[in-house]
This record gives structure tokens, C-alpha cells and sequence, in this order.
């Protein structure tokens, strides 16, 4: 909402050519970029994501960051000892 609200006040102000908007992203902006331009179709011209973060159970396999995947989905660390 925040996204589409700043947008949104840019279009007001003329400051922006509503043709020409584009939207971009890495990592969770990579998320964002996805989720804006799948909700709002017609809102961006052009769209770019570097690395979104969209699917953290197939990232497990291919990324360098397999532990903050685990932590995301499962909500906790592999440690059984831990008491929190």
C-alpha cells in the first residue's frame, strides 16, 4: 500500500509521466517489484527484479543464504536445544 500510495501522490504533483513509470527492485525490493506489478498491472510501464525473494522453499537449493531460508519458513533454527 505504501508503494502504490507514494505513487499515487507523485501522479498528483505532475511530477511523474504516468506513461512512463517503471518500478525496480532487489531481494525483498525484488518481492515488492513482483507484488506491485502483479496487483497493479497497469500501473508500470516496466518492471525489473534482481534477486526477489518469492519462493523460499525452492531458494533453500540454490542459494548462498540456505539457514535465513530455513529461519524464514519455519519460523525458528535448526537447534533443538533452543529455548526460546
Amino acid at each position: 500500500k505504501d508503494v502504490m500510495a507514494a505513487l499515487e501522490q507523485l501522479k498528483k504533483s505532475d511530477q511523474v509521466d504516468v506513461n512512463k513509470v517503471g518500478i525496480v527492485g532487489g531481494s525483498h525490493g525484488g518481492f515488492l517489484t513482483a507484488h506491485c506489478t502483479a496487483q497493479h498491472p497497469t500501473m508500470f510501464q516496466a518492471a525489473a527484479m534482481r534477486n526477489p525473494v518469492v519462493n523460499i522453499a525452492s531458494m533453500v537449493t540454490a542459494t548462498d543464504i540456505a539457514d535465513w531460508c530455513y529461519v524464514e519458513a519455519c519460523g525458528g533454527n535448526n537447534n533443538n536445544n533452543n529455548n526460546e
